[in-house]
Order: structure tokens, then C-alpha cells, then sequence
């Protein structure tokens, strides 16, 4: 009886021992879970990490519409593409799936002219670009959105000198943005984008108003930290 009793101990021991050692071919969900994750941050193209920053930089080539004025002009009025620079940064949120939300914060100078008076127009703005963001394939993405400005100083050229003509100028301007970008690198993308005002900018104090909408094309670079 004593033999069989220690039998059974040691058999009852042997298999509480087992059933707590995994055998070699099993591997916790936890582990699962964090293999599967690295492999979706190792996969080429868009980095899904929750929160990006970074810089962006470029140019910008730009139309002051007049035609799109209030009252429009009596004849039509010439296009005057004038080019621009713009540098800031950028925060880049991942929402979900395959969706982003980036907000930028832009200092940009625009140019620009009234090809009817021969009078140049310099613009510098503040750009908030709210934009949404999805990746199409790996390494390409369309953006879209809004696009709030506030005026920091304008400056007129005309007959041969120039004045600051900031408090003649409407300080509000409101866009859409659409665009493309690549991904060049992990940390490096490339970015152009077409922007339509909204509202009438008014140059010059009422009423004698000369209104405009802005046409802008944009191309830029874009470098996350990480």
C-alpha cells in the first residue's frame, strides 16, 4: 500500500509539473501579440507610430484672382503666378487603420500682382493646415482639408516704391488643400498640394476695395524626427 501511495505522489507531481511548463512549440499570447506588433512597425511604408513631429519646408507659386473679386472686375484680369518659400513643422496623429491627422504651422510669403495697374503685392501668413490624411499604398498618401491664415505684414510695390500696406489688407484668409505625398524614406517625405481661397481678400480701405481669392500650388519636404 505505502508503494503504491509514493507511486501515485510521484505520478500526480509529474503531472502538475508538465501542465505548468509550456512545451517548446507553444508561446504566451503576450509574446504572439508583441511579435505580431513588430512586424507591422518593421513593414515598409507609412510608419502607424500614434504621434509624429517634424519639419517641412518649400515653395510655393501663387495667383492673386481678381476675376473671382466682389463686384468682378468690368474685363477680365491676367493671371500673375509669382513664387513663394514656406518652413515650419508639423504634429502627425495616427487615428486608426490607415488614417492620419496632421496639423501644421506654417510661416509662408506669397507674391503676387494686378496685372491692370502694374502694382506687386508681398504677403506673409501664418498657415494652419488641418489635414486628413490616408495612405493609399505604401509609400503614396492623399491629403485633404482646411486651411486657416492670418496675415503677419504686407507690403505694396507700385511706380517704382513701396509701402506697408498691412492694415489695408484683409487679415483672414480661408482655404482648401488637396494634394499628394510620398513617403521617400522613413523619415523624408515629399509633398505637393493645390490650395483654393475661400473668402475675398480686400487690399485698400473702403470704398475704394479691391478684392481677390487666392490659387496656390505648393511643393515641400517633409522630415520626421522619428
Amino acid at each position: 500500500m505505502k508503494h503504491f501511495l509514493t507511486l501515485f505522489f510521484i505520478y500526480a507531481l509529474c503531472g502538475v509539473l508538465y501542465g505548468q511548463t509550456p512545451p517548446k512549440y507553444y508561446k504566451p499570447q503576450s509574446q504572439l501579440t508583441e511579435v505580431n506588433t513588430q512586424a507591422n512597425v518593421n513593414a515598409p511604408g507609412i510608419n502607424t507610430s500614434k504621434v509624429k513631429f517634424g519639419l517641412i519646408a518649400g515653395a510655393n507659386y501663387s495667383n492673386m484672382n481678381f476675376n473671382k473679386g466682389n463686384p468682378a472686375p468690368a474685363s477680365p484680369v491676367s493671371a500673375a503666378w509669382k513664387s513663394g518659400v514656406l518652413a515650419g513643422g508639423f504634429v502627425q496623429i495616427h487615428l486608426a487603420g490607415k488614417f492620419f491627422l496632421k496639423q501644421e504651422y506654417v510661416l509662408s510669403r506669397r507674391r503676387g500682382k494686378d496685372m491692370r495697374t502694374e502694382t506687386s503685392y508681398q504677403m506673409h501668413y501664418l498657415s494652419l493646415p488641418v489635414l486628413l490624411k490616408y495612405s493609399l499604398l505604401p509609400r503614396w498618401s492623399i491629403v485633404a482639408g482646411p486651411q486657416f491664415e492670418l496675415l503677419a505684414r504686407a507690403r505694396t510695390f507700385t511706380e517704382g516704391h513701396s509701402f506697408n500696406s498691412t492694415h489695408y489688407t484683409e487679415e483672414r484668409s480661408i482655404g482648401i488643400v488637396a494634394g499628394l505625398e510620398y513617403q521617400l524614406t522613413k523619415k523624408v517625405s515629399i509633398n505637393s498640394r493645390f490650395m483654393h481661397g475661400f473668402n475675398h481678400i480686400g487690399l485698400g480701405a473702403r470704398p475704394y476695395v479691391n478684392e481677390f481669392k487666392y490659387e496656390s500650388v505648393q511643393l515641400s519636404a517633409s522630415y520626421f524626427f522619428k
